[in-house]
């Protein structure tokens, strides 16, 4: 299975959390990312893609099917993490960066009841990756386009990290799951 992170978003550029009600697009340089990432699949037979709901999801997974001429399709499930009262703010403030990584590195390592305050706890994103990994895992020709820290949290099933920043992709980044790890490209 490959995951791709959308490419940069207005949201990334302005440093603000992003989930559902703040849906923004990408920018110029997002589509770049995604238009020149489109290559890498090119040559890994991949036959299914699905797609998170959200506009920036959508507008990467737009260029990536038309570029290696596939179809896709929407799965509710790969929505970003509901981020609550954090979301439409900015992250450039310090103790909310804080508090979002707080949450982030209990979930990995410690109280997985931790809720974002209005948002998702660990346990109702649990839910929806483990749904995700059992259909797809181990499969080789899909393409999963959704969120940075959904895919975070997938990946936190199956590898160990010094750092939760470890289990994040750049923007506009992918990764595969192949042999049993994770490789972020």
């Amino acid at each position: 299975m490959f995951i791709q992170r959308h490419g940069e978003s207005i949201a990334n550029e302005k440093k603000i959390f992003s989930c559902k009600k703040y849906d923004p697009e990408l920018t110029e340089n997002g589509i770049k990312q995604i238009e020149f990432l489109s290559e890498f699949y090119a040559d890994k037979k991949i036959k299914k893609i699905v797609s998170s709901p959200s506009l920036r999801a959508i507008q990467t997974v737009k260029i990536i099917s038309e570029a290696i001429a596939v179809d896709y399709e929407i799965d509710n499930d790969l929505i970003e993490v509901d981020l609550g009262d954090l979301e439409g703010k900015t992250y450039e403030v310090s103790h909310r960066l804080k508090i979002f990584h707080g949450i982030i590195e209990n979930w990995v390592w410690g109280d997985k009841q931790l809720k974002f305050v209005g948002g998702e706890s660990y346990k109702d994103v649990e839910a929806r990756v483990s749904r995700i990994r059992e259909e797809y895992l181990n499969r080789d020709d899909v393409l999963l386009v959704a969120h940075n820290t959904l895919f975070a949290i997938m990946m936190s099933f199956d590898r160990t990290v010094d750092s939760t920043s470890d289990l994040f992709m750049r923007r506009g980044g992918n990764a595969e799951y192949k042999n049993g790890e994770w490789i972020i490209y």
